[in-house]
């Protein structure tokens, strides 16, 4: 009976993550992405995700998509757009599978200042754990490409990619050579109908 009402949590989560994603998040015009691509539409996640109900939908759903993946140590997200996903992800594990999921952040550039990192939040892992790494639209996949590979120098295990977004423009057929599952949340399909 239990497991009946979290799946149910689980479905409605989901559908309610996309209905809000389609309300906030979704635009038709024209766009320059910043892959420098243009386009006719665009999704600004963060409108939905850095919302309050947002950050529980995605925890929610990405928490579950996860557990084909388990044990997973800690969820990184690219700076800045995915850092949202992370942190709701850890958030919402630590209040449903305690102790939780640790959330890692990885910068673009190297700090100048304070400890120079690029990745934040490891000083706690040890190598060979498995991280996941969260993405919140993937159009060309360089940026998922460049943080599972920044994760890869540091000994760490990346079991998993998850994307909110695939835009589908062939950003998940670029990564078939690192051989990591890319699991998308949301298709193009399901904003626009071509």
């Amino acid at each position: 009976m239990i497991m009946q009402n979290n799946n149910l949590e689980i479905l409605n989560a989901k559908k309610n993550l996309l209905s809000l994603l389609k309300e906030r998040a979704f635009k038709k015009g024209d766009f320059i992405l910043s892959s420098g691509r243009r386009s006719n539409f665009f999704i600004d996640c963060k409108r939905v995700i850095l919302s309050a109900i947002g950050h529980e939908l995605v925890g929610l759903t990405f928490l579950e998509t996860l557990k084909d993946w388990m044990p997973i140590n800690a969820v990184a997200a690219v700076a800045v757009g995915g850092c949202p996903l992370a942190s709701a992800v850890s958030t919402i594990s630590r209040l449903k599978q305690p102790p939780g999921i640790d959330a890692i952040y990885i910068r673009k550039e190297r700090k100048d200042h304070g400890t120079g990192n690029i990745i934040d939040g490891t000083e706690f892992l040890q190598k060979k754990s498995r991280v996941a790494v969260l993405e919140d639209v993937l159009t060309t996949g360089a940026s998922l490409r460049w943080a599972i590979e920044k994760l890869l120098e540091k000994d760490f295990i990346v079991p998993v990619a998850i994307v909110l977004v695939d835009r589908e423009e062939g950003g998940k057929e670029t990564l078939e050579d690192l051989n990591i599952p890319i699991v998308s949340m949301f298709k193009k399909g399901d904003f626009i109908n071509e």
